[in-house]
């Protein structure tokens, strides 16, 4: 039993005293979490998240107050761990109220500061205060019920969170509906070399490369944009980022436009979305259509809470709403996919599963780094930091050759969560009656042209995507088509294969009834860094155009791949050709903008701060 200690040369703090201390000093970050919480405009989730702060810090406090009972007092450097907990202490707390003056130049990264922090003070000041001003005695709470109140919080934001029973969707078709289901996988950040049959090693990605092999591939498709929002608005959708108004991200796409899963839910598909990414949150658009939109929160880096808690625990308190602070990994959206597949969904279905771990930080599992990739502070870096690493400076080739190495560990995780998803499929006895597709939203760039990450150029490595669909006996196996192939024609081609229709006109074709002329020209627009640049590809040939400098830039790619030597210069009426054809294409995404009642201005976001900090946490914004 804890008994009375002598604490300083008059004063004496027992048990209770001390817990009282800890449990009032840990009131402080409490409090301060959930201004900031108040103030971080979060869409949901907002009482749990308070509870939960209000719940965990004063309960660290009791923690460390009966645990400061049984140890002397620390004398002669008190003093000096007590500064040194408010150095560390007081940026944090500043910052989690107002984010713009955050200070963290100071902390950056430092999650164990903080904890340390949060120890020392509660520990510290507890004694110091204690022993030497009587007046602190008179205002610690006493009472056992009163410092159990924390667990009572945390309690309540368990029963917030308990799991809902699922509601068993609406069946839309008919009973003897015999049409197949589709599973569309996107890979964030994918580049299509690292596939095999794009030229990739083998055993990177050997799911997706196995997926290849036992369906068609179209080996020469390219996206419409080098970043997320674009490029998944225009593929969901099958028109152009400018007709459909999405081009920065400031824009979010328009109820106007019809998505993919808005035409199959109209013809009897059960549409159902297990997603990560930032940019596929509900406001940005994307979500329209789907009967169930499953999109996590990202982590936010500044929460303490998710420090001081462990994962699985925090997960356990708060399992469904409350993802404010725990990023999505790849065999989370596994977890969730699995669940779905097993539970006998409403057929046909439309299932969508976005992976978005492959986009940086590269951080893979242990076990998926490759020889040669171990983890050094050369290169673990946060997100934010890709933007200092685009010129890749203070990177030696090893260090390159290291984060390539992370990043392709990423992809093999990614990989086998894909495996075990179509396994659970076969185990269903859903992959016979299973469209399954895979593609990349866009590439990244390795310094392939001086720079790295992506959203920045409208070169290859950016824009060329894989493009695969599988199914027994409904598409053929083993074909490779290089054929010019864009993802514009994801929806013309997804709503034949359904037995679908579709009686609006979409730029994009159904790549398996339309021949494919070599010639068709194929577009990329949408940049979300520098100023604005714009592509067409046509045939061989390669258009690199910036509208506001008048720049051009012409590549061949049958002898330039790379896209190095600029031959506009010797091919001045071929580069005059491809212009034209690239205004024409923008005066027809600008008549389509119209006809949906589009415009940018119309289409602009405000942006709230947490999510202009989330989008630079990531290196969207600078």
């Amino acid at each position: 039993m804890l008994t009375p200690r002598k604490i300083g040369s008059s004063r004496y703090l027992d048990a209770k005293s001390l817990t009282g201390l800890g449990w009032l000093i840990g009131c402080i970050p409490a409090v301060a979490e959930s201004i900031r919480i108040l103030l971080s405009a979060y869409d949901r989730g907002i009482p749990e998240a308070i509870l939960l702060s209000l719940g965990v810090y004063p309960l660290l406090g009791v923690i460390i107050g009966l645990f400061a009972t049984l140890f002397p007092p620390l004398r002669k450097w008190q003093r000096a761990a007590f500064a040194f907990s408010l150095i560390l202490l007081f940026p944090w707390i500043i910052g989690t109220i107002f984010p713009v003056i955050s200070l963290r130049a100071l902390i950056i990264g430092a999650n164990l500061p903080k904890v340390i922090g949060v120890l020392f003070l509660s520990l510290l000041v507890a004694r110091e205060l204690g022993t030497h001003h009587s007046w602190i005695l008179r205002i610690i709470p006493r009472s056992i019920p009163v410092m159990l109140l924390p667990l009572l919080f945390l309690g309540i934001a368990g029963l917030i969170n308990l799991p809902k029973k699922e509601t068993t969707p609406v069946r839309r078709s008919r009973p003897d509906d015999d049409r197949p289901n589709c599973i569309l996988i996107s890979v964030d950040t994918l580049r299509e070399d690292e596939l095999a049959l794009w030229g990739g090693k083998q055993s990177v990605a050997p799911t997706l490369d196995s997926l290849a092999s036992a369906g068609t591939v179209y080996r020469n498709c390219y996206s419409t944009a080098p970043w997320t929002l674009a490029s998944i608005s225009s593929f969901m959708t099958g028109e152009y980022p400018s007709a459909i108004q999405v081009l920065t991200g400031e824009h979010y796409l328009s109820e106007n436009a019809t998505t993919l899963a808005e035409r199959l839910r109209d013809q009897g598909y059960y549409t159902h979305a297990i997603v990560s990414n930032i940019w596929l949150r509900e406001q940005f658009g994307v979500a329209q259509g789907f009967d169930k939109y499953d999109h996590r929160r990202p982590p936010d880096e500044r929460s303490a809470v998710h420090t001081l808690l462990p994962v699985r625990v925090y997960r356990r308190i708060l399992p469904e709403n409350h993802q404010l602070f725990i990023p999505e990994s790849a065999s989370d959206l596994r977890s969730r996919v699995t669940t779905f597949l097993r539970s006998n969904p409403p057929q046909p279905f439309f299932l969508w599963i976005h992976f978005n771990d492959v986009h940086d930080p590269y951080a893979p599992p242990m076990k998926y780094i490759p020889r040669g990739g171990a983890r050094s502070s050369a290169y673990t870096y946060t997100s934010g930091r890709i933007v200092t690493l685009r010129m890749g400076r203070r990177l030696t080739p090893a260090d390159r050759h290291r984060i390539r190495s992370l990043y392709r560990g990423e992809i093999t995780y990614v990989d086998e969560q894909i495996r075990n998803i179509l396994h659970v499929l076969r185990g269903e006895d859903l992959d016979t009656r299973t469209i399954v597709t895979a593609t990349s939203d866009h590439g990244e760039e390795f310094w392939d042209h001086g720079s790295v990450g992506h959203g920045h150029t409208v070169y290859n490595e950016l824009v060329g995507v894989p493009l695969i669909f599988s199914c027994p006996g409904k598409i053929p196996a083993g074909v490779v088509r290089d054929e010019p192939a864009s993802l514009i024609d994801l929806v013309p081609t997804v709503v034949s294969l359904l037995d679908c229709r579709h009686s609006d006109r979409l730029p994009g074709i159904d790549l398996f009834e339309n021949h494919l002329s070599s010639e068709r020209p194929r577009f990329i627009e949408g940049l979300e860094f520098f100023r604005e640049e714009k592509a067409v590809v046509s045939g061989t040939w390669k258009l690199a155009y910036t509208p506001d400098i008048q720049r051009s830039r012409l590549f061949e790619l049958s002898t330039d791949s790379g896209e190095i030597a600029d031959v506009s210069q010797s091919n001045e009426d071929r580069t005059s050709e491809m212009i034209t054809v690239l205004e024409r294409h923008q005066t027809e995404c600008r008549r389509t903008a119209d006809s949906l009642n589009l415009s940018a201005s119309r289409n602009n976001m405000a942006l709230t701060p947490r999510i202009r900090e989330m989008l630079r946490a990531q290196g969207y914004l600078e």
